[in-house]
């Protein structure tokens, strides 16, 4: 099946799994349509590739701040405190 984007002219092809999927999230009440349910999957791709970038930045500053004798080893509480205002700041 063919989704129709936006513009008449732009159209998404679905394999027949995935539109089958799309329409049982639409008929199970989830999406009120297939074009929404891929409006909502382009904003969870967006969202992973900012999230990518955003770990990639704190790796680059973690590296640079151990390549220059910067970094000092968090306790295990400290990195537990880590984990869990990490894990909380992602569920918001």
């Amino acid at each position: 099946m063919i989704l129709s984007v936006a513009n008449p002219a732009k159209t998404i092809e679905l394999p027949e799994d995935l539109q089958a999927f799309a329409e049982e999230r639409v008929r199970a009440g989830e999406f009120a349509s297939v074009s929404e349910l891929a409006v909502e999957a382009i904003r969870l791709l967006r969202q992973r590739d900012a999230r990518r970038a955003e770990v990639r930045d704190e790796l680059a500053q973690l590296f640079g701040e151990m390549e220059r004798g910067n970094f000092i080893e968090p306790t295990d509480d400290e990195f537990a405190q880590a984990v869990r205002d990490r894990a909380l700041k992602h569920m918001a």
